[in-house]
């Protein structure tokens, strides 16, 4: 099939637990209506009280893994890596996204979990991501899971990065010059073409407090950039 294992997805799996509570039940454990939160000790109790309602529905959720599902109108296009407990929300899990999912099960820390609390048609959101944070690397490297990510063309990866980036955006060709430390480092200018010059509204409304640069309009400092 042309579209078979196309996209890749890789984040947190949380099962969403979904079920119709009342305002008391919200108020027991402090959550708000229309609300999305993580979860705190206080919390924790709710989840088991959530499962064993009669009327509970069972969802693999996770932003990325509902992009992954959603996607899976058709069949075998996509994939998703992630970690899970090895308890029973895990095994409800592995049952609603089938050969989908390709999980580690981590043996310290229970499934993550999204309590999905209904009233009145509207809801809130509780999510506890516990073994979503417990991935490990090894387990992408197994030759059946390396073999997907090989196989995709593309790849839907949620993260975040534990040092700053910084970016500099300069007029000349000039190699710049970093010092820290006490050693200084040296960087290449990287040219852009005009058409590929993207911005942000903070940077070009720094532009507009410029003292010779007596325009308020956005659309039209972009366009005087790109037609330098």
């Amino acid at each position: 099939m042309a579209y078979e294992g196309i996209l890749l997805g890789m984040k947190n799996p949380l099962l969403d637990i979904s079920a119709v509570v009342d305002d008391e039940f919200l108020q027991k454990y402090g959550i708000k209506l229309n609300d999305a939160i993580l979860a705190e000790d206080k919390h924790l109790p709710m989840y088991d009280e959530l499962a064993n309602k009669q009327k509970v529905k069972y969802i693999a959720g996770g932003a990325t893994q509902n992009s992954i599902r959603w996607m899976l109108q058709i069949p075998d296009a996509t994939s998703y890596i992630g970690c899970i407990g090895k308890d029973k929300f895990g095994d409800e899990m592995k049952k609603n996204i089938k050969k989908a999912g390709r999980y580690y099960e981590d043996e310290t820390a229970p499934t993550g979990t999204c309590v999905v609390c209904v009233v009145g048609g509207e809801k809130s959101l509780v999510a506890n991501l516990s073994a979503a944070n417990c991935y490990k690397t090894e387990h992408l490297k197994r030759p059946k899971n390396w073999a997907l990510d090989q196989a995709r063309t593309f790849a839907k990866v949620h993260g975040w990065r534990t040092h700053k980036r910084i970016i500099i955006i300069t007029l000349c060709e000039i190699l710049l010059k970093f010092a820290k430390d006490g050693k200084v480092k040296l960087f290449p200018v990287i040219l852009l073409p005009k058409e590929k010059l993207v911005d942000t509204n903070e940077a070009v409304q720094a532009l507009q407090n410029l003292s010779y640069f007596k325009c308020y309009n956005i659309k039209l400092i972009l366009r005087f950039i790109r037609l330098q």
